[in-house]
């Protein structure tokens, strides 16, 4: 009679317990899946496409990114994202909700302008200053930003490499988070990193070393989208990964390998 094996894995958290029972005589015969050699790729061209179509726009501006508080304490905002700024809603500091909608509609045609940069150095600046909008030719007196309004801006003047980001580690991971919540483009982008980086932890597992390359990545990460503080940034992690789950489950498949264990994916969608 055969051995049994049990290979038992827990997701750092210790919710999801993945018992895997195989036959021993059949470990030889299962095959390895090895590093894909077109990770790079995917993480280059895609991954990261949307930080760069950010950098290429700022490009144009006439400051530095290194200094975002070079400001003259003056801005002007048209088109949709002027919508956030009226004399209703200036009274107060920018809040981060009020920030994340300006980014989402200055991020609508996938590009900022040199004059939508100024404005956000401004904020990122966190001093006074006078913001010109269609409906208010005058001006209108902007107050010092929030901090978390601020930080926002900043992040988006000077957007991370994505893969400085990766490490299971609460306050990185929410900054992943944070820019997929700036419109769908973005999402897409941020889901597609999520997707390539658990391929390529995919094509490091196998039955030998019990899946565990896959299996520790996601929960780190699992764990990192769990500690955040808003739960409206928690549920949009999570949804990330079970996107980049699919993402990465598909990949493996049109690249004629070995396909994911279902099985390690499976139990996200019920602890959302």
């Amino acid at each position: 009679m055969n051995k049994l094996g049990i290979i038992h894995h827990s997701v750092r958290d210790r919710m999801h317990h993945l018992t895997l029972w195989v036959r021993m005589d059949r470990v030889r015969s299962f095959p390895a899946f090895r590093h894909a050699n077109d990770g790079a790729r995917m993480h280059g061209g895609v991954a990261l496409r949307f930080f760069g179509m950010v950098m290429i726009a700022m490009a144009s501006a006439p400051l530095s990114f290194a200094q975002p508080d070079a400001t003259d304490g003056q801005a002007r905002l048209t088109g949709p994202a002027a919508a956030f700024f009226t004399p209703e809603n200036v009274a107060a500091p920018a809040s981060k909700e009020q920030m994340r909608a300006t980014i989402t509609a200055l991020m609508e045609n996938g590009r900022i302008d040199a004059g939508e940069l100024d404005f956000l150095r401004e904020v990122a600046a966190q001093t006074p200053f006078l913001l010109t909008i269609p409906a208010t030719p005058g001006g209108l007196s902007v107050p010092p930003a929030s901090d978390d309004a601020a930080a926002l801006a900043r992040l988006l003047i000077s957007p991370p490499n994505m893969h400085t980001l990766w490490h299971g580690d609460a306050e990185k991971t929410g900054q992943l988070v944070e820019i997929s919540r700036w419109g769908p483009l973005a999402r897409q982008r941020v889901a597609n990193f999520f997707g390539s980086k658990l391929y390529d932890a995919w094509g490091q597992s196998n039955l030998l070393n019990a899946f565990s390359p896959f299996v520790d990545s996601l929960g780190r990460e699992w764990n990192a989208v769990k500690a955040l503080n808003d739960p409206a940034a928690v549920r949009a992690g999570k949804e990330l990964l079970i996107d980049g789950c699919a993402i990465a489950k598909q990949k493996v498949v049109d690249d004629g390998k070995p396909p994911l264990e279902g099985f390690l994916c499976a139990w996200m969608p019920n602890s959302l």
